[in-house]
């Protein structure tokens, strides 16, 4: 997230891994209330009551009873906007709110929730780096530092897990000849804010920001990540102007269960309002399959307990929800918090990174939960599924957090 004074839908980021014994594993229970409200752009969200549908049927199966069900409430299949068959079962549809409410009380659906907006807040630049037609020399934002990064470190591997970065998209201009500085796995990148799914690309820069901080390569030009070469998947959810809805995240969170591998890191870099089925999503694609899939979450940036925001309120032992500080070692004021559900505190403040590639506009540094959430993501690319701790910060002499750490 970057920095905020309005509560509402922000982005975010965040990676963790020290198992808080606070955290509950357990899903949130919902009622039929929650459509009372209208959905966003008259969108709701299907769940069906059978969450542990036969997993032989599969996938096919799964999409067989949406059809089933859209049939019986005389829905078109247009207005289907996406099919979960993975995190949730169910499926997200754009109807009225009286046909929501029909919905809910088909016996097949445990309950219907309305659609939300996510708009991304505009960021806090604290600059941004020009250099006319020329690609600029390399930089090091203070945190790859702070958190005791081995920049000399090739994270490209085999052995080295993946980074799905669920957000905006990643500029493909940062992985041509030209200025090879992401390692892009085009072929498993998607877009769901389109039926496009190969529109990818980042037209925004908060996806690609995110990126940098985490696998940069370490090669004289852009910047340098935590885990220098990391293996990077775009998982774009919000669009060129930093917007989606939940229906789209879920949709995102979904992809990322069935094909990410073991070992896999998730990044979040948005969230707002409490969704139980968007914290649902979240805590069913980290043990997905038997896989296990860390999600990073950032904290948001509300200066409010996170337990009020979602994803950032999930909780799971490989789901970690991360806070941010600044240079000097102070909690960030406008940083969310909360014990739980915040487990670790990251570099946040001032973070020089990657923005939009053009001819003059190279790199910038931003403020925000959503910069400190890849320092933990790389941490765990780079240290192959583990994350440690060194030192502690506190919030105004309150909460402690573990500050994360090579």
């Amino acid at each position: 997230m970057f920095k905020s004074t309005l509560i509402r839908l922000l982005p975010l980021l965040a990676v963790f891994f020290i198992i808080s014994c606070n955290k509950d594993n357990g899903t949130n229970p919902v009622t039929n209330s929650q459509i009372l409200e209208q959905g966003f752009n008259n969108q709701y969200i299907v769940v069906f009551a059978d969450s542990k549908i036969n997993e032989i049927s599969g996938s096919a199966g799964i999409a067989a009873k949406v059809q089933s069900v859209l049939a019986d409430h005389q829905i078109p299949t247009s207005d289907l906007l996406f099919v979960y068959d993975a995190a949730i079962h169910g499926f997200a549809v754009k109807v009225s709110h009286d046909k929501a409410l029909d919905l809910a009380k088909d016996p097949r659906v445990s309950y219907v929730e309305a659609d939300k907006e996510i708009r991304l807040e505009e960021p806090i630049v604290t600059y941004y780096n020009y250099k006319d037609y020329q690609i600029q020399a390399q930089g090091q934002n203070w945190g790859v530092n702070s958190v005791g990064a081995n920049i000399n470190t090739d994270c490209s591997g085999s052995s080295y897990h993946t980074a799905w970065i669920i957000d905006t998209g990643i500029d493909p201009n940062w992985a041509t000849s030209r200025v090879p500085e992401l390692n892009i796995q085009t072929s498993l990148c998607r877009n769901y804010t389109t039926k496009t799914l190969s529109a990818w690309a980042d037209g925004n820069g908060h996806g690609t920001h995110v990126s940098g901080i985490i696998g940069a390569k370490n090669n004289s030009i852009g910047v340098v990540g935590v885990a220098p070469g990391a293996k990077l998947v775009a998982v774009r959810v919000l669009n060129s102007n930093g917007s989606g809805t939940y229906a789209q995240v879920i949709a995102g969170i979904n992809y990322v269960a069935t094909a990410a591998a073991t070992g896999d890191v998730a990044n979040m870099s948005l969230g707002g309002g409490a969704s139980t089925t968007l914290d649902n999503a979240v805590i069913a694609a980290s043990t997905y399959g038997g896989k296990v899939i860390t999600f990073c979450l950032a904290a948001g940036n509300n200066g409010a307990d996170a337990s009020n925001y979602s994803p950032a309120r999930a909780n799971g032992d490989y789901i970690k929800t991360i806070a941010a500080f600044s240079s000097s070692g102070q909690f960030a004021s406008w940083s969310n918090y909360g014990q739980p559900p915040v487990d670790l505190a990251a570099p946040g403040v001032g973070i020089l990174s990657l923005v939009l590639y053009k001819s003059r506009t190279n790199t910038a540094t931003w403020d925000g939960t959503s910069m400190a959430t890849p320092f933990a993501t790389g941490i765990f690319v780079a240290n192959q599924g583990t994350i440690n701790t060194s030192g502690t910060v506190s919030r105004s002499g309150t909460d402690t957090y573990d500050k994360v750490h090579f």
